[in-house]
C-alpha cells in the first residue's frame, strides 16, 4: 500500500509501528556469551538468556594462558608486580610465576600474563564498550582474527582483550577501522580479568 493511499488512522499506525522498531535497534545489544542481538531487560543487561549468563560466569581461562608459568601481579597503576608485591619485568621470568601463585597472592589487584613471543597474542581495544554495550567493528574484529580463543573484557569496563595464535612481532598502537587497537606478542604483560566475552575457546 502507497502511503499516499493510507488512511490517517494507517499512517498514524505506521509512525508508531516505526518508532517501536527505532527504539527495538537503539536498545539491542550483543550478548556477551553467545554473541547474538537482544534487547536488555535494563541498562546493565550483559546476557540474553540465563543459560548463556550461567555459560559466562561458569567458564575457567583456557589453559593456554594457565598451563605456562608467566604470570604476575599488577598494581592499582598497571604496574607488574611479582606474587611478593616487588617490580615484575616482562623480560625476567625470574619474576614470573604459576597461574595458581598469581592467583593465591595479595599482592596488587589482580594477576596478569607475560607475552614472550611463544605464539600466544593479544590484541587489545580501548573504548570500545559503552553503557555495557559492545561496538560492532569489535565483533568484526573478533571474526576477522585468526586463533582467537579467549575474549574478555579489560579491567576498566570499556575495552577488550582478543586473545589468540599469533606469530611473534613488533607492538604497533593505531586506528583501525576507527577503533584505538594495540597489539602485542612479545615483550610485555597484559591485565588478565577472565570476564569473558563471547564463547570462545
Amino acid at each position: 500500500m502507497r502511503i499516499e493511499s493510507m488512511s490517517t488512522a494507517e499512517l498514524q499506525k505506521l509512525a508508531a509501528d516505526v518508532a517501536v522498531e527505532l527504539r527495538r535497534r537503539a536498545l539491542s545489544r550483543r550478548c556477551e556469551w553467545c554473541g547474538s542481538s537482544f534487547v536488555p531487560k535494563s541498562a546493565k543487561g550483559r546476557f540474553c538468556s540465563p543459560r548463556c549468563r550461567v555459560a559466562a560466569h561458569r567458564n575457567l581461562l583456557p589453559g593456554e594462558l594457565t598451563s605456562r608459568a608467566r604470570w604476575v601481579r599488577w598494581s592499582a597503576a598497571k604496574v607488574p608486580l611479582t606474587v611478593d608485591g616487588d617490580p615484575a619485568k616482562a623480560n625476567d621470568a625470574s619474576t614470573w610465576t604459576t597461574y595458581e601463585n598469581a592467583k593465591a597472592s595479595a599482592a596488587g589487584v589482580g594477576v596478569g600474563f607475560v607475552l614472550n613471543g611463544d605464539g600466544i597474542a593479544c590484541i587489545d581495544v580501548d573504548d570500545c564498550i559503552t553503557d555495557g554495550a559492545v561496538d560492532d567493528r569489535v565483533w568484526d574484529l573478533i571474526d576477522a582474527t585468526e586463533g582467537v580463543f579467549m575474549v574478555e573484557i579489560s579491567p576498566s569496563g570499556n575495552g577488550v582483550h582478543i586473545w589468540h595464535h599469533g606469530a611473534a612481532g613488533k607492538g604497533s598502537r593505531r586506528l583501525e577501522n576507527g577503533l584505538k587497537v594495540e597489539r602485542y606478542s612479545k615483550g610485555r604483560y597484559v591485565t588478565v580479568t577472565g570476564r569473558r566475552l563471547g564463547n570462545h575457546g
